[in-house]
């Protein structure tokens, strides 16, 4: 048993979508989650302005004797992570890794930001476990504003997944994955879009799975209350705001950072 807390960050609240999936399936865990809201959206941001977030939010959950670190955000684990676990000696998990090992369509579609797809990351991880799958990215810059405005279900968000998902419609894709923890904000929206036939991936359902698996076989699951200590880098009332707004999970407490 270990009772520390598990850290947890994104740009904003689309990492609340996979910390959604962790307490489901980690009731006894406690949290703090990190939304780095002053430098939101990480998607039109270079490799270098990422990796320094990043390294900058690992330490200072380290700080606070977090036991482990989940990259809740498409556009850090896909440009960030090789350099967070070279230079850290605490676990540190992605989105990325546990879709490409579970994934056994042979027709995909991905759709992620516009850093995520110029890096080519989700290609290659994927095409460690199977050479086979033909993949086909599309880039989404607009969903993750629109998302963060809480403009879901709207006129506006469903003219840009229109505009978006075109680009699979005589690929005959079997699945598609959401390659930003934003995404999952516009699941009914999606689905409308591409049709029941399509498999639509949240990436945080196959983290969780590993995740747990991985604090069993370390022996670090813990008996905690379940608390989330919630955590803004930009503007505590706007994020407060949309934490209500979301009333998803269960709110601790919640610090700004300034």
């Amino acid at each position: 048993m270990d009772s520390r807390p598990i850290g947890i960050f994104d740009s904003g609240i689309g990492g609340l979508t996979v910390l959604k999936e962790l307490v489901k399936i980690l009731p006894n865990e406690d949290f703090i989650y990190y939304a780095d809201t002053k430098h939101i959206p990480y998607g039109n941001k270079s490799q270098k302005q990422i990796i320094e977030y990043s390294k900058n939010i690992v330490e200072f959950l380290i700080s606070k004797n977090v036991k482990v670190i989940v990259i809740a955000c498409g556009t850090a684990s896909s440009l960030a992570y090789p350099y967070l676990k070279e230079h850290y000696n605490i676990p540190i998990f992605n989105i990325i890794k546990p879709i490409a090992q579970s994934i056994k369509d042979k027709n995909i579609g991905i759709i992620a930001t516009k850093s995520s797809v110029a890096s080519h990351v989700w290609e290659n991880e994927i095409s460690k476990y199977n050479s086979n799958i033909n993949i086909h990215l599309v880039a989404c810059p607009v969903l993750v504003p629109l998302a963060e405005k809480g403009l879901q279900n709207t006129f506006i968000s469903k003219q840009y997944i229109k505009h978006y998902l075109k680009e699979f419609k005589d690929k005959n894709i079997t699945s598609l994955i959401l390659g930003c923890t934003h995404y999952p904000i516009f699941y009914e929206q999606i689905t409308e879009e591409l049709g029941n036939n399509i498999n639509i991936i949240n990436v945080g359902t196959p983290l969780a799975i590993d995740f747990k698996k991985f604090l069993y076989d370390s022996s670090l699951l813990a008996n905690n209350t379940g608390n989330i200590t919630y955590i803004a880098s930009g503007n505590y009332n706007a994020f407060m705001h949309k934490l209500n707004k979301r009333n998803r999970l269960l709110v601790y407490s919640v610090c700004q950072i300034i």
